[in-house]
């Protein structure tokens, strides 16, 4: 009988121990994956914050982009106002559209392609979109890692409660 009891109370304890395992594992993939999406967060913010130093450095060499420029002003407001992984996308998309155009500027108009602002403003923005399209792979990553936990067994147990699905970041390169 004794037996029995020392049994039972080893399988209550080894159940146990993998529902915390289980419940800690998902934790820390939903760390990860709001860790990535933070660093998303951050690049997507500096790249906002250049737009304007942009806009100035291109109006004070050309009137000509007045048009590229207004759309420029308004994606970006758009993706400001942008919540939530899909449509954050779906604007920076646009916002990354709306800026080919200006950041072209630099080979129509020889003395704004001259110029070290826009020279440097183009360089930081090329290197923020590489280091964007790195971050939604990591991020789309921890995404694909959280929804695998939270599907399979014993993750499926735990992850009913206090798990919901993440949604990937569907950022796309700019064309152009």
């Amino acid at each position: 009988m004794t037996l029995v009891l020392v049994i039972a109370v080893l399988v209550v304890v080894l159940l146990a121990a993998v529902r915390v395992r289980a419940r800690w594992t998902l934790v820390d993939a939903r760390r990860a994956a709001d860790r990535d999406w933070a660093t998303i967060d951050e690049l997507l913010a500096r790249r906002h914050d250049l737009v304007p130093s942009l806009v100035s450095t291109v109006k004070g060499y050309t009137g000509a982009e007045d048009e590229a420029l207004e759309r420029l002003v308004a994606a970006r407001a758009a993706a400001r106002a942008a919540s939530g992984p899909a449509a954050r996308g779906a604007a920076e998309t646009a916002l990354g559209d709306a800026l080919a155009p200006v950041t072209g500027a630099g080979a129509r108009h020889p003395q704004l392609g001259a110029a070290p602002a826009f020279v440097r403003l183009v360089d930081e923005l090329t290197g923020l979109e590489d280091e964007l399209q790195a971050a939604r792979r990591r991020y789309n990553g921890s995404v694909l890692t959280y929804a695998a936990r939270t599907r399979a067994l014993p993750g499926r147990l735990v992850g009913a409660r206090g798990f919901p699905p993440r949604e990937p970041f569907p950022l796309e390169p700019p064309a152009g």
